[in-house]
C-alpha cells in the first residue's frame, strides 16, 4: 500500500492555540454571548429606569467584561495548559507522524508512542485553520496536521484528498 500524503506535526503552542480557538464549541460561545448579552440589558434598563443603585451597574458592567474576556481568553488558556503539560510530561513539544494511504490513515505520537490507525469513513469531522488541517476521529480525538509539516504532498492537494476520502465527514 503506498503513502500518498505524509506529515509531521508538532504541538507548538501556536499551533495548540490555532487548534482551541477553532474547535471551540458553538454551544459554549452561545452561552458566554449570552450571558453578556443579558447582562447588557440588565445594564441598559437600569440605566433608562434609573432604578438600580450603582453598586448594581458596576456589578452588570463586571460580570459583563468578566464573560467576555473568558470567551476570549479560554482557548489560549487551554493551549498552554496542554502545552505545559507536554512539557512536564516529555521536556519538549510531541511530534506526531501521519501517514495517509488510500484507505486508511495512520500515525505515531513520537513522544507518548500512541498509535491510531483510521480508516477515512471513520472520520467525523474535518476543520481547516490558516495553518492546520484538525481531523476529528471517534472518541472525541483530535488530530492536527500541520500545513507546513508535509513530508510527502502538499496542503492543497491533501485538501481535495480528504474531501474525496472522507466521504462521512462534516466539512467546517
Amino acid at each position: 500500500m503506498n503513502c500518498v500524503f505524509e506529515n509531521i506535526s508538532v504541538q507548538k503552542l501556536e499551533n495548540l492555540q490555532e487548534m482551541y480557538k477553532r474547535t471551540l464549541r458553538a454551544g459554549f460561545l452561545v452561552y458566554g454571548i449570552l450571558v453578556v448579552i443579558l447582562f447588557a440589558s440588565f445594564l441598559a434598563t437600569s440605566l433608562i429606569t434609573g432604578a438600580s443603585s450603582p453598586v448594581y451597574i458596576v456589578f452588570f458592567v463586571i460580570v459583563i467584561l468578566l464573560s467576555g474576556n473568558w470567551m476570549i481568553q479560554m482557548p489560549k488558556k487551554n493551549a498552554l495548559t496542554t502545552y505545559e503539560g507536554n512539557q512536564e510530561q516529555y521536556q519538549c513539544e510531541p511530534q506526531t507522524h501521519i501517514f495517509f494511504y488510500g484507505n486508511k490513515m495512520k500515525g505515531r505520537n513520537l513522544q507518548s508512542g500512541v498509535e491510531i490507525q483510521v480508516p477515512y469513513d471513520k472520520v467525523v469531522q474535518v476543520m481547516e485553520t490558516k495553518h492546520l488541517f484538525l481531523i476529528r476521529i471517534p472518541e472525541k480525538r483530535i488530530l492536527l496536521v500541520d500545513k507546513s509539516g508535509f513530508q510527502r504532498g502538499n496542503a492543497d492537494d491533501f485538501r481535495s484528498f480528504l474531501k474525496e476520502k472522507c466521504t462521512t465527514a462534516k466539512f467546517r
